[in-house]
C-alpha cells in the first residue's frame, strides 16, 4: 500500500508518496527501504491525467516511472 498527496490542477495530478503516512496507516517501519524487512517500500511520484464520462472517472496518461506497473485501487474521492 502507498499513501500520499495529490497535487495538480485541471485534469492532471501528481501522486506524491509519503512514507510517513504509509507507516501510520500500515505499521511499516521507516526509513523506507526496498531491502529491509518490515520497512515501508520506497515510492516515486507519478502523473495521472483524468476525465469524466458521466459519473465514471477515466484515467489516462498514467506515468509510474517503471515498466509493467500493476495498479489495484479503490475509487478516488474528491475531498476538497
Amino acid at each position: 500500500m502507498f499513501a500520499g498527496d495529490l497535487r495538480g490542477s485541471g485534469n492532471t495530478v501528481w501522486f506524491v508518496y509519503r512514507p510517513d503516512l504509509t507507516a501510520k496507516l500500515t505499521g511499516c517501519l521507516l526509513p523506507a527501504s526496498g531491502t529491509l524487512a518490515g520497512h515501508c517500500l520506497p515510492g516515486d511520484p507519478y502523473r495521472l491525467t483524468w476525465s469524466l464520462k458521466g459519473n465514471t472517472l477515466l484515467r489516462t496518461d498514467l506515468y509510474a516511472g517503471w515498466p509493467n506497473a500493476q495498479w489495484v485501487d479503490k475509487p478516488w474521492q474528491k475531498i476538497s
